[in-house]
């Protein structure tokens, strides 16, 4: 009795709503009624992840994509170095698939985006142009004007 005064849980029936799997309609709208919660349906976001949706799908991976490429942009990189880029990746970028990665199998095909995504971000930058293209000594190639900096 002193916990459950202390504690003040309870669920919040305007924010939840009830979704039914084999069930008939009538029972759904009088449960809704009575609960006065919203019907649901399948596939919803539940933390950022669809849950029922097909894995293999291309567009259920489609926000976690957006959400990468968005982090990325939003750093202005004119003034990031390199080992900063590496840092940025390993840290930050290559940690937000892998909470989609507990709970779904990423498919091949999106793989290769994150990838692309990231190998573009590493060596252009966010306008995608290859600054970097090779060292030798000490000697940097500059792709755009063929010169070579000393």
């Amino acid at each position: 009795m002193i916990t459950h005064s202390i504690n003040f849980t309870y669920v919040n029936f305007f924010k939840s709503c009830l979704i039914g799997i084999n069930v008939h309609r009538d029972f759904m709208d009088m449960a809704c009624n009575f609960l006065n919660c919203n019907e649901g349906n399948l596939p919803f976001k539940y933390l950022g992840l669809l849950v029922g949706a097909n894995s293999s799908s291309f567009s259920t991976w489609k926000p976690l994509l957006e959400h990468v490429t968005t982090h990325l942009n939003s750093w202005e990189n004119k003034y990031i170095s390199f080992g900063g880029r590496i840092v940025l990746l390993n840290l930050v970028i290559n940690v937000i698939p892998i909470f989609y990665i507990s709970f779904l199998k990423m498919p091949e095909k999106v793989w290769r985006r994150l990838v692309k995504i990231q190998r573009e971000f590493l060596w252009g930058g966010v306008t995608g142009v290859k600054r970097l293209v090779g060292s030798s000594g000490g000697r940097c190639v500059n792709q755009r004007r063929r010169v070579v900096l000393v």
